[in-house]
């Protein structure tokens, strides 16, 4: 069994600042091409593209480059109130509805953000992707190292064959979630916190 557990995030402060969020999300960097990197990083001065999708610059080196100018970047948000760092340990559950290309049925998809331990593949807890290219990897284990933060989830499939955490999920959809917004394709988003004890301590067991 894997080690999940709840952690306390860093999330755009949309209490204090008037930061429209359907502009600040990004896809992950393997779905971003040329044009779309531009179209995000003009979207919005807060565009998490900005630190996970930055741009090359001529004369870039080990000194000056996109993952340490992303690390400032982010820094800058966090001294700016842009970013806020939650005050207890939460799982963050995520909702997205979507169509797939060439279909007019809408998808919906719930899961969570959370820590997961690290493991040996060997132990069986944790499978390995099928497959994995080595420059996507390093590009990412860059700007982990120039930034200390883990900007970027793992998206990872679980087995629940007794729907337990579907039903914790699906038991804790709070009339209004307190994150909501629609896409610029249109896909709704929602999103809340989970930091009550007994779910929390259910997830970590399941």
């Amino acid at each position: 069994m894997a080690d999940v557990l709840p952690f306390a995030g860093t999330r755009f402060n949309t209490q204090e600042k008037q930061i429209d969020l359907s502009t600040t999300l990004a896809p992950p960097v393997d779905a971003i091409d040329a044009a779309l990197q531009k179209e995000l990083h003009e979207a919005n001065p807060h565009n998490v593209a900005r630190i996970t999708a930055g741009f090359d610059a001529p004369g870039d080196d080990e000194f000056n480059n996109r993952f340490l100018r992303a690390a400032e970047i982010y820094k800058e948000w966090k001294l700016q109130g842009v970013l806020s760092d939650e005050q207890r340990k939460c799982f963050y559950v995520y909702e997205h509805e979507f169509t797939l290309p060439g279909e007019k049925k809408r998808y919906k998809r719930r899961g969570f953000f959370a820590l997961v331990k690290l493991q040996d593949y060997r132990s069986g807890k944790i499978r390995a992707h099928e497959l994995t290219f080595d420059a996507p990897k390093n590009d990412r284990l860059n700007l982990l190292k120039a930034s200390m933060i883990n900007i970027e989830p793992v998206f990872a499939l679980y087995v629940d064959p007794e729907h337990v955490v579907d039903k914790i999920l699906n038991d804790k959809v709070p009339p209004k979630p307190p994150v909501e917004f629609t896409d610029p394709r249109g896909d709704p988003h929602r999103g809340w916190r989970e930091h009550k004890k007994s779910p929390i301590r259910t997830l970590n067991q399941d």
